[in-house]
Formats: structure tokens, sequence, C-alpha cells
């Protein structure tokens, strides 16, 4: 493995890395939480058609966000599909429509396609081996003595099997017999194109409508039906489930630093609580869906603007804060000063994950060259140390971090 100029940039500037490996290599603490996420929730709780829904809550730069893509991780490499969203990033408010449309986006098309595809090869007698998802299926029946016309009706039949018993709304089911009838069959006419278009949430134009009968179209009434049937349909393709990640919650809480306004009206902040709120309510409802969202103390310290400020959330959330002398695990509301105190504390774990650091740095042949960087006093330990130490990685004498 070698560390990335990129990588080396994120963390000078306090970030987790992009690159998963190096990610893996410098996570501390596996035993402590992560290893448990990983065997109670992605390897059996969703993975059985469970949904949970848990707010991680921590101070700034205390490896939130480290946690959760190290989750994404990890949910990766089980099969699942995931979806990462930093609310401070949003150009604007996040609702259920733009909440659709990001996992939509997320989610990987060929494989949701193929896995599809090979949902249909197995109700025709093909194991996974005998037919990856890839490439029309129709020359193989034809090759086994059908005639084209028989081995279209067999597919079809096939597919139509598959949607009466998916459980997807009425358009998926249109959108699902399109989309496989065409990557099936192999006359796609940009039939495929046409189905994307609209899975994403994009206006279709009318003659894209009535070729495809796609009429339904994405808005703040049906969003949370098309999200539901858009978790389906991944799970119907094979894999393990949904993941979504969505990070610093509190930019709720937050002004902009240069006009000093808040980035989000009491209203907008409401709108998003309500989307939250929904997502806790559907866990009864949904099947292979996990979200982790996680934030700074402001979301618990701020009555104006935090949690409190909703009391249809707040009231599904407060149960989380029922205190403890030990980090609890399998609690909805993740307490990450508690979970850091259990491993020692901020300062060991600081000093822990900078050692961890160095080594990786000494592995991949880079140099530490001493220098003044820039003043980090107001940053967490944990943000200090490792800081501090990309700012002064080098090879052959240059600087890699520019």
């Amino acid at each position: 493995m070698s560390i990335k100029s990129e990588d080396i940039k994120l963390l000078c500037q306090g970030q987790p890395p992009d690159d998963y490996t190096l990610l893996d290599e410098m996570t501390l603490g596996h035993n402590a939480y992560l290893d448990f996420v990983e065997e109670h929730y992605l390897k059996n709780y969703i993975l059985s058609g469970g949904s949970k829904v848990k707010l991680l809550v921590g101070p700034e730069g205390w490896g939130k966000t480290h946690l959760l893509r190290f989750i994404q991780n990890s949910a990766e490499k089980l099969g699942y599909q995931t979806v990462f969203i930093s609310l401070q990033d949003q150009k604007k408010p996040l609702n259920i429509v733009d909440l659709y449309k990001q996992c939509a986006s997320s989610v990987d098309q060929d494989l949701l396609s193929a896995g599809l595809c090979q949902r249909v090869g197995k109700e025709l007698g093909y194991s996974e081996d005998k037919y990856k998802g890839d490439e029309p299926i129709l020359p193989t029946l034809i090759e086994e003595g059908l005639t084209r016309g028989e081995a279209i009706r067999e597919i079809r039949k096939a597919v139509k099997r598959i949607t009466r018993e998916s459980d997807l709304s009425p358009s998926f089911n249109v959108f699902i017999y399109n989309l496989l009838a065409s990557s099936l069959i192999g006359n796609t006419n940009k039939m495929d194109e046409i189905c994307w278009k609209w899975f994403k949430g994009e206006k279709l134009e009318y003659y894209e409508k009535k070729s495809s009968h796609l009429f339904d179209k994405l808005n703040r009434i049906n969003a949370s039906v098309w999200l539901y049937s858009l978790i389906r349909l991944v799970q119907l393709s094979s894999s393990s489930g949904l993941v979504l990640l969505i990070d610093n919650l509190d930019a709720i809480t937050q002004r902009d630093p240069e006009t000093q306004r808040y980035r989000c009206t009491p209203n907008v902040g409401k709108d998003i609580y309500e989307l939250f709120r929904q997502l806790v309510d559907a866990t009864e409802l949904l099947e292979y869906f996990f979200v982790l969202i996680a934030g700074r103390p402001e979301i618990l310290s701020d009555e104006r603007r935090g949690l409190k400020s909703y009391e249809a959330l707040w009231m599904r959330l407060q149960t989380g804060l029922i205190s403890s002398e030990h980090f609890n695990r399998f609690a909805d509301m993740v307490d990450i000063e508690r979970l850091i105190r259990d491993v020692g504390g901020i300062d060991k774990f600081a000093k822990d994950a900078n050692d961890r650091l160095r080594e990786i740095i000494e592995k991949n042949n880079l140099d530490l060259k001493y220098k003044n960087t820039p003043s980090l006093k107001t940053e967490s330990p944990l943000r200090q140390r490792l800081s501090e130490t990309a700012n002064m990685i080098t090879k052959g004498g240059e600087d890699v971090n520019l």
C-alpha cells in the first residue's frame, strides 16, 4: 500500500483518508465498537431483514467521520450498497426528495442491473456461476432449443414473477420490467437510458414517458415510497442491503463563517428533523436498511436549533440518553466521548493513532521533516497530532502534501 498525496492532504486538514486500505490500517479500537457493529448489525440483524437508525454524537475532531467511513468500507466489503452524505457540503437543505436522488445516484447501476438479471436467471434455472447477469440471456435460451419468440416469452414471465413478489410500488414494477426486458433480451432502443434517468428522479420527455410508461414523477408526496422501493430493489438485486451514512448533522446549528448567518433557517432545520423522524418511524416497515447519523454535542445542547427543538423526533431519541457508567454498544444514541474514554481517553487515543500513522509512514519509505505548521491550538488532541505529523511528511527531502 502506498500513501497518495491526496490522502496526505486530507490528513493535513484533520480529515480521514479516502483510500479504504489506509483508512483501515489507521483505525484503532476495533474491539471497542467497530467489530460489534460489523458482527451484530451488518452480518446479522440488517442482513436478516432488520432496519436501524443510530445517532453518533461527539466533539469536533474526535473521529466521527473516520468512524462513518470505516463502517461504510466494512459494509461494502459485505456486499451492501452505501450512500455517504455530509450536511455541511450540501448546497441546499436536505429533504426527502434530495435524499432519494442522492441515494439513487450513489447506487452502483451496473451492480444493480447485473444482480437483477441474475435473479431472473435463477428463475429460469441458471445458477450464478453459469449466468453472471452482465449480458443478455436470450442467446443462451435459444441455444438450448427454444425459438426466439418462446425464449422472449419465458424471460418476460420470469421478470413478471419477480416483480409480483417484490412488493415494489407500481411505478418501480414498470421500471424493473422495462429495464430487465431490455437487458435480458438485448433490444435496448435506449430503454435502459430512459429507465435510469427516471430512476434518478430526472424529468422525462413526453416521448420517453410514452415509450416506457413511466408516468410517475418524483415529488415530496411520493419520495418516501420511492425510497422504500429503492431499498427493496437493492436487496432484490442480491446486495446485502443499503447503508446510509449522514455526517455533520450539527450544520443545522452552525453559522456561516463569512456571513455569520445560520446555515439553516429554523423551518429548514425542522424539515431535516422531520425527514429523520420518518426514517426512525419507518424502521418497522423497511428491511435491510442501516442509517448512521453523526454530529457534534451542539445538536443536543442547543435547545433552539438542536434535536430538542423538534419534539416529534426528540421523543423518539431521548431514551438513548439514559446515563450509564460505561459505553453502551446497543444504544441508539452513541456517545463517542464515552467510547474513547473507555479505551483510555482522548490523549492516549491521539498518541496511539499518531504512533500508528508514523508506522505507516515508515513502511512507505517516507520521512518526517520538522517544520513550522499551522496553529492547531483550537483543534482536538487527535486532530492536532495527526495533522502535525501529516504536514511533516516528505520524500527525498521534498514535501508530498502540496
